[in-house]
């Protein structure tokens, strides 16, 4: 009785014939998101701020690094973001604007430029996590207590 409650409270696959979808749409969210801000959880399961804590634990200085490439890259955002209120605001002052082709082309290219380096610097930091993680892992498989703070 309580569990056909359940059922209907919550659909799910069974008995809800659009599930399929919402999953798919669910799915395509989720590569955006992370596309954006990056995966919350590595390919082993371990989620992010928990590999970052552990990496920092026991390998301060690559935590130092990564830390730096994660403020880079939300300076990269920052640009992004900034160069685009700056387009609007330029846009909306066009008239009075004396070099209106070189100041869109300015912005234009401020903004790109961002995003690539936003993108470089992402996928850096991925790669960074990941390799620093498989080491930590295998400290903590050969050395399981905490480590000692110099």
């Amino acid at each position: 009785m309580l569990s056909s409650l359940k059922n209907l409270m919550r659909p799910n696959e069974t008995n809800n014939p659009l599930a399929g979808e919402e999953k798919e749409k669910n799915v395509f969210f989720k590569k955006i998101a992370d596309c954006i801000w990056g995966p919350k959880e590595l390919a082993d399961g371990t989620s992010v701020s928990e590999a970052y804590d552990k990496i920092q634990c026991y390998l301060p200085r690559a935590a130092g690094r990564l830390a730096k490439l994660r403020s880079e890259s939300h300076l990269s955002r920052v640009l992004f973001v900034g160069s685009v209120i700056l387009s609007f605001v330029a846009l909306a002052a066009a008239d009075k604007l004396v070099n209106k082709p070189f100041t869109f082309m300015l912005l234009g290219a401020i903004c790109i430029s961002s995003i690539c380096f936003w993108h470089h610097i992402k996928s850096r930091t991925g790669h960074l996590l990941k390799n620093n993680w498989e080491i930590c892992k295998e400290i903590i498989e050969h050395h399981p207590g905490m480590p000692e703070q110099k």
